[in-house]
């Protein structure tokens, strides 16, 4: 309670009272504590590079896998045609299953590739406020008057200035840190 919505603008680290092991020769309750960090929003757990004891690894695991931001990618849509010039609709739909945002704001780029050509939209989304739970990005795109016919494929990534690549947490086919997303004909 003490920590209010601290979270929402700035990460929470935790760093471990003695180590993992020890937690578990004083019988200390690894799942309240779990919970309790989770509860704080935690983006980041020091465990002092001392092993996990290897009863705990799957609860370790599972909670490692819920700090931090985990952004899915549930749905997107976009016609099915168009043709060159066309404005068209798009509507991306996305999921914070982690416990915190990303505390950047990196670009979100939309890439409609084709044969001959690509083109590149950043969509206005701001990272740090999704925040868990689920978000809707719909936006205009506008189709150069001179995109060639044929058939396209949307994908998506979060770009970033520096070597990091942050992938989105989802299954989708990628090819680097794009996701493949949609595909629409162009006539």
């Amino acid at each position: 309670e003490k920590m209010g919505d601290n979270w929402k603008v700035a990460p929470v680290s935790f760093e471990s009272y003695w180590w993992l092991c020890e937690w578990q020769r004083r019988d200390w309750p690894v799942d309240q504590i779990i919970q309790t960090t989770l509860d704080w929003h935690l983006s980041s757990f020091n465990a002092k590079s001392i092993p996990c004891p290897s009863e705990w690894q799957d609860k370790i695991d599972a909670w490692v896998a819920q700090m931090g931001y985990h952004y899915t990618i549930n749905a997107f849509h976009c016609p099915a045609r168009a043709t060159p010039g066309d404005e068209i609709d798009i509507r991306l739909e996305a999921e914070n299953v982690g416990v915190a945002p990303m505390y950047k704001n990196l670009p979100v780029v939309l890439k409609l590739k084709g044969e001959r050509q690509t083109v590149e939209y950043e969509l206005d989304v701001k990272l740090r406020d999704w925040l868990p739970g689920r978000h809707s990005v719909q936006a205009c795109i506008a189709l150069p008057a001179v995109l060639a016919p044929g058939a396209y494929a949307f994908t998506i990534e979060i770009q970033s200035p520096h070597a990091e690549v942050v992938y989105f947490a989802t299954d989708a086919r990628r090819c680097g840190a794009a996701y493949a997303v949609g595909t629409m004909d162009v006539e």
